[in-house]
This record gives structure tokens, C-alpha cells and sequence, in this order.
């Protein structure tokens, strides 16, 4: 009897349980397909991939690339097919990721996430916000804003000095507040790698992102004459990616020459060199260091008092003690070097000035001026038609030629004086002198032919006080007024 009793107890109770299970299975569908009637879009599954992006990450230790993390939910229909991935930057920028770790096109099963290391160097958009995509071969192209890491690298100055060197010039780098300390391993000019002091680069240069810290200073040994007045663009490299950039446009050129060179036929031991820093150079000075010539293969330097410094719009005369007699007419190039590193150079022949001058018959002397003596009496007319000089134009090309009596010793004793220039029998200038005439007399000017010498006469009248055994002496000058 209780037996009986109990089955029927248990069967009430899973008649119960049934009941409630169909119950609630009941509700259930109906609630679905009501909903489903006046919310058909809500109620619907997904009939196509729809992936999401969990996470992106930009490691500050690596700018070359970053992470992405893909998420293929438990409800999408299929495998999700990851095509490419892309990055926006300043909004509308698209930039393409060449290369991921694992390589796409990439598939992810329902349920499951994948983190892809994705090669794009986003060292140039430091402290900035991107948009990164994904993009799959169907569905909707996920997307989310990341902000990579704050990066205070950056060239801090570029100090490019004409006064100091045109070998050399200086940059400083910072790094102060960045999110990761950086290790620099090369530094170029306009493309080009350049070697540092006091780092050469060989090992990476660590510099710190501790916050107190100095800019670091580096010296690039780059020549920059090619450069003057032109941009210039720097780049520092670094091991973890990061690139920092300043483009400064270098000094205007430093207009350096050589405006003369001048051996003075008086002296034979030296010659005068000047070098001149022009208005229309960049306003530095230059230090000159040296001076040499070149004469076939041999090379002189001459005793100069250096350094010498060259001011900006200023002109230098350099007195350099060289014996150059024996290479007259010989051809020289006569070099200069500045502290700065500039270089001059001209070349001319070693051709004395004034490139016409008195020559003494007897020796070949050339001189400037030279005195002519006479022996007077009362009253008489003394007449030398080939006196102990002439005139010598060794120069090239023709030269306007001015001639003088500069002085008179013992005037009184002369009444006149008629001084001659001749070519062959051609009078070409006449210097004349009267007891009544001031002196200096007026310049008498020609044209002195090139590589022509010319013979000299002279009269003189003596007056009657004149005293027998007595001499005069009369100072002649030359001078080429272009020269």
C-alpha cells in the first residue's frame, strides 16, 4: 500500500516538472515570436562575419610596429578572414601595413582572438591619436582611436657657424619626458651619414628620458661649403625606431678672394698678398692660418705673421718675406687657408709691379725713380741722347705709363730741362722744366707698348750763375696709374 503510494507521489511530481518545463518553453517562443513580429532586425543572427578589435598597443620601446588585437565572437556564422589592416593619421592620412606577424590574409575561428604584430613605423605621429582598421573579406571594417606614446625626441638647435668652421657644425638632441630613453646610431645630412664627435657612432648613444637633463651636443664633421645659403635637413636615427628632423637653410656663402698680389720691383725679398671678406659675404669673420704658393711641383711657404683675422666687408694686407726674384715670369698658384677650414686660391705669373718701370742699361735693374747728375758750367746746353735709362713695359698688355720730374738738386744752377721718350727714332713723351716751373712737374702721360723698351735723351740749359765743378742732380719718376 505504501509502495503504491509512493509511485504516485513521484509520478505527480514529474507531471509537475513537465508541465512547468513546457510552461516556460511555451513563454519562451512566444515571447520570441512576438518580439520577432514587431523587432524582426534585434532577433535576427548575424549571416555574415562581424569582428571586433579588443586592443591596440604601441610599444614605446619598438616604433617599428604595434600590436592588434582581432576578435572573431562565438555568434558570427563563419571563419573571419583578415585581409589587411590599415592606419589613419591626422584624420584622413591612410597608411597600409605591409607585413604582420602572423601574415595575412589570416583566419579566425568563431570565438576566437588573435593578436597580430603589425610592421608599420609610427615613429613620426608620436603622441598622437590614430585610427587603426581592419579589414576583412566580408563583414564590416572594424575600427578604433589609439593614441601612441608621448615622445619628447627631437632636435633641440643647429648651431652652423662660418666663424667657427666650415668643417664642422653643431646640433643638440633631447629626449626629456619621453616615454622611453632612446639609443641614437646614425646621424645624416640631406640623406647622407655623417660622422660625430665626441661619438662616432659605432656603438648606439644611449641618451636618457630623465627629466633635468641637458641636450646632448654632437659635432658633425661634414663639409657644408657645397651648402652654403641652401637647406640643410638633419636626421637622428634611433634603435627603437624613432627619427627626429630640423631643416635650417646654412649661412649665405662666405665671399672670400684673393683682390691682389703685388711684387714690388724694390723688393725682392717679399711680396704684399691681400684677401679680401666681401659686404655680400654672410657677416662672419675668418681666421687666416696660412699662405703658400705652388710653382710647377715645388711648394713655398713664406714667413706671414699669422693667424691674421678677416672681418665681414674688410680687406687684410698679408706682408709675406719670399725671395721671388729667381721665379719672375714664372706661373704661381698662390693658396690660402682660414682657420675655418675656407680655402683660396689664384693663379697668376710672378710679374713685379709697376709692370713698367725705369730700367738701368748697365744691369737690367728696374726701379721706380733714379737721379740723373750733371756737371754744370755757366751758359751752356748739355745734350745726351741715350741717357742710363729707359723705360720698360714687361707686362702683356699695353699700360697707360706717367712720367715726372719729381726734384731738382741745385735748381738755380739750371735754366731748362727737356726730358725725351723714344721708340726708335719716335718721340713719344716730352717732359719739360723751366727755372720759373714749381716741382713736381705735371705728369706726361703714353701708352707703353707690351714687352717694349723704350730709350730716354735729355737737354739742359745751365744758367749764368752756375758754377763750374759744381753738380745738379735730377730726380726722375714713373708710376701706371692702373695698376
Amino acid at each position: 500500500m505504501r509502495l503504491a503510494q509512493s509511485v504516485c507521489g513521484t509520478s505527480k511530481l514529474i507531471m509537475i516538472l513537465v508541465l512547468l518545463i513546457f510552461f516556460f518553453l511555451g513563454a519562451v517562443l512566444s515571447y520570441i515570436w512576438t518580439m520577432g513580429f514587431y523587432a524582426p532586425s534585434e532577433f535576427n543572427l548575424p549571416s555574415q562575419t562581424n569582428v571586433t578589435i579588443e586592443n591596440v598597443h604601441f610599444p614605446p620601446e619598438d616604433a617599428s610596429s604595434f600590436n592588434i588585437t582581432v576578435l572573431n565572437p562565438s555568434y558570427s556564422p563563419s571563419n573571419a578572414s583578415i585581409e589587411r589592416i590599415r592606419v589613419l593619421t591626422n584624420g584622413d592620412k591612410v597608411h597600409y601595413v605591409d607585413s604582420t606577424a602572423p601574415a595575412l590574409p589570416l583566419s579566425i575561428a568563431p570565438s576566437k582572438s588573435q593578436t597580430i604584430k603589425s610592421f608599420w613605423n609610427w615613429g613620426n605621429y608620436t603622441g598622437q591619436t590614430v585610427d587603426v582598421y581592419v579589414v576583412i573579406a566580408e563583414g564590416p571594417r572594424p575600427g578604433v582611436q589609439a593614441r601612441t606614446p608621448f615622445m619628447n625626441f627631437s632636435i633641440a638647435s643647429v648651431n652652423i657657424d662660418p666663424s667657427v668652421s666650415v668643417n664642422h657644425f653643431n646640433i643638440t638632441v633631447q629626449n626629456v619626458g619621453s616615454s622611453t630613453s632612446v639609443n641614437i646610431t646614425r646621424i645624416l645630412v640631406n640623406g647622407v651619414q655623417v660622422s660625430t664627435e665626441p661619438n662616432t657612432l659605432i656603438t648606439p648613444y644611449g641618451l636618457t628620458n630623465a627629466s633635468g637633463v641637458q641636450p646632448t651636443l654632437f659635432m658633425l664633421l661634414k663639409n657644408w661649403t657645397d651648402l652654403q645659403g641652401k637647406p640643410i635637413t638633419i636626421e637622428v636615427q634611433t634603435v627603437q625606431g624613432f627619427s627626429a628632423y630640423y631643416t635650417v637653410v646654412a649661412p649665405t656663402p662666405m665671399i672670400l678672394s684673393i683682390t691682389e698680389i703685388d711684387f714690388n720691383i724694390n723688393y725682392t725679398d717679399r711680396f704684399n698678398v691681400t684677401v679680401q671678406n666681401a659686404e655680400s659675404s654672410a657677416p662672419y669673420f675668418v681666421d687666416i692660418d696660412e699662405v703658400k704658393l705652388l710653382i710647377g711641383n715645388e711648394t713655398f711657404v713664406p714667413t706671414v705673421s699669422l693667424p691674421q683675422k678677416l672681418e665681414w666687408n674688410q680687406s687684410v694686407t698679408l706682408a709675406c718675406f719670399w725671395n721671388w726674384s729667381s721665379y719672375e715670369g714664372r706661373d704661381a698658384t698662390f693658396v690660402i687657408q682660414t682657420v675655418q677650414g675656407f680655402t683660396l686660391r689664384n693663379s697668376t705669373s710672378i710679374i713685379p709691379k709697376p709692370k713698367v718701370s725705369f730700367i738701368r742699361w748697365a744691369d737690367s735693374a728696374r726701379v721706380n725713380t733714379f737721379d740723373y747728375s750733371i756737371d754744370v758750367a755757366p751758359s751752356i746746353k748739355i745734350t745726351n741722347e741715350n741717357i742710363t735709362h729707359g723705360i720698360w713695359n714687361w707686362d702683356k698688355t699695353a699700360r697707360t705709363t706717367r712720367v715726372r720730374i719729381s726734384n731738382i738738386i741745385n735748381s738755380s744752377y739750371l735754366q731748362n730741362i727737356t726730358m725725351y721718350v723714344k721708340l726708335g727714332s719716335e718721340t713719344v713723351a716730352t717732359i719739360f722744366w723751366n727755372s720759373s716751373d714749381s716741382l713736381p712737374t705735371s705728369w706726361v702721360s703714353f701708352s707703353a707698348i707690351a714687352s717694349t723698351k723704350y730709350s730716354m735723351g735729355i737737354e739742359i740749359a745751365t744758367t749764368p750763375e752756375a758754377v763750374s765743378g759744381q753738380t745738379s742732380v735730377v730726380t726722375l719718376e714713373i708710376e701706371t696709374p692702373d695698376q
